[in-house]
């Protein structure tokens, strides 16, 4: 062992790994459904759902059909920029090359 690399404890105290609550912690936003109103209608709205994918590690969004009412009490607005950079970020490879 080199004299200058730090100890594995060392290590795992910098940097610990990563489990499903720390996760959980920093997307609150996946498993949790929010509402969309339609571009030209406010009187329609969709569900948007977003789901991480435990293997790829990417979120996926999942959109319902329009439908006419009012959304649900309780229900968030989705930000439409949150869309925008998952659906930016998500084409992106995890490999180096």
């Amino acid at each position: 062992m080199n004299k200058n690399q730090p100890s594995r404890e060392k290590l795992n105290r910098l940097y610990p790994e990563r489990n499903h609550q720390d996760i959980s912690n920093l997307m609150p936003y996946v498993n949790k459904k929010f509402y969309q109103y339609h571009p030209q209608q406010r009187n329609m709205y969709r569900t948007v759902f977003f789901r991480r994918n435990a293997f790829t590690n990417k979120i996926h969004v999942y959109y319902d059909n329009f439908v006419v009412g009012v959304p649900p009490s309780g229900m968030d607005e989705v930000n439409p920029r949150l869309i925008q950079a998952i659906n930016r970020t998500n084409h992106l490879s995890d490999s180096p090359f």
